[in-house]
């Protein structure tokens, strides 16, 4: 186990989830039309 496993243990490859083909197809389409988040501005002091 090198240091970086030592302190993250994310990192471990057991951990991994790894995706497949069949995990990332659409399994049924959206009923709805896309939606988009706009974020304008800035919410820090002037």
């Amino acid at each position: 186990m090198f240091e970086a496993q030592a302190s993250f243990p994310a990192l471990e490859p057991d951990a991994f989830d790894e995706p497949t083909q069949e995990r990332l197809a659409v399994r049924s389409p959206s009923q709805h039309p896309p939606r988009f988040l706009l974020l304008y501005g800035s919410l820090r002091g002037r």
